[in-house]
């Protein structure tokens, strides 16, 4: 599950049966930043509340906060290129778009 993006970061969240409760992180991020709530009605809140407290605990620390991931670079073979590039124009997409696509499917899954 993921939730809206605040100040560019985002969560991913799961359901905790053993905690009874959803767990969430700000994910794209080597820094560890997690929450917690009852309730999707919380989640929105609650996950804004978190990104707060990492940038404000960042300035107290003089630390410079993680930025999300932003690019991601992949090498494959000249075969894989060339069938994604036809997968690709076959959507009527770019390869990047086509890729962002398939990579978002698979992440969602």
């Amino acid at each position: 599950m993921k939730l809206n993006t605040y100040k560019n970061y985002t969560a991913s969240v799961k359901y905790s049966a053993e905690d009874g409760c959803y767990i969430g992180h700000i994910a794209g991020i080597n820094d560890i930043v997690g929450f917690q709530f009852d309730s999707m009605a919380e989640a929105e809140k609650t996950f804004r509340e978190s990104v707060d407290d990492y940038l404000q605990a960042c300035r107290e620390m003089g630390k410079n906060p993680d930025k999300p991931i932003r690019t991601l670079s992949l090498r494959v073979s000249p075969k894989v290129h060339a069938s994604v590039a036809t997968a690709a124009k076959r959507r009527g997409q770019s390869i990047n778009g086509w890729a962002a696509d398939v990579l978002r499917r698979a992440a969602s899954a």
